[in-house]
């Protein structure tokens, strides 16, 4: 087996970021980062979402649709605001994000740096046309939560082996993973190493790959 070398290109993207990569995790502020959300997973996390956002007062959350057309951002700004939080939009490609217990991004292209300013992940896409990228949040040392659709995607597979990665397949189970390691810094902790290495552990697969070809 020679690899899969986006290991090493999801490393070579984080690493031109202008991000301090060696502060804590811990030392982020605690925003969960909800990236490529499509509609079939609105139904799912959003209610769950609002639960957690009532428990832990310290948490915000950081709402990313996967098509950033407005009836999407105005549909999920409109249920934020109906259930009592008060929401932002970040419409500028930069990370610094405004003070809002919900920020809901409008612009495209900057998914990939705001998971270095977030401590937890959910990835969009696993209740419909399956999950997309989790190596990003995964280097950024996110614990990433998606929808059970993944089974294509090496990576995911392997965060939920490491435990680094959870797959979830309703209100409840949303809830809890996120309570979880919100709640227990210990577990939260094991979670994001285990989320990292599986990304640093397969490293080198480009050269992996060529070196492959040149022996075919």
């Amino acid at each position: 087996m020679l690899g899969n070398p986006r290991y090493d290109q999801v490393k070579s993207k984080a690493d031109e970021f202008t991000v301090t990569h060696t502060e804590s995790v811990l030392d982020r502020e605690k925003n969960i980062i909800a990236g490529s959300i499509h509609s079939e997973d609105e139904v799912v996390i959003m209610e769950a979402l609002v639960d957690i956002l009532k428990k832990h007062d310290d948490v915000s959350l950081v709402w990313v649709p996967h098509d950033p057309d407005e009836r999407y951002i105005s549909r999920a700004e409109t249920y934020f605001i109906d259930k009592g939080f008060d929401c932002k939009r970040l419409k500028k490609k930069t990370v610094k994000l405004p003070k809002a217990k919900i920020v809901l991004v409008d612009v495209v292209g900057i998914l990939s740096r705001l998971y270095w300013h977030g401590q937890i992940a959910y990835i969009g896409g696993g209740f419909s046309t399956g999950v997309h990228n989790t190596m990003e949040p995964a280097i950024a040392r996110l614990p990433v939560l998606f929808g059970p659709k993944y089974e294509q995607f090496h990576a995911t597979g392997e965060l939920i082996k490491a435990g680094g990665g959870f797959m979830v397949n309703n209100h409840d189970e949303v809830f809890g993973v996120l309570d979880n390691l919100l709640t227990h810094q210990n577990l939260f902790l094991q979670a994001s190493y285990a989320s990292t290495d599986v990304i640093h552990q397969n490293l080198g697969s480009a050269t992996r790959v060529v070196r492959g070809i040149i022996r075919d």
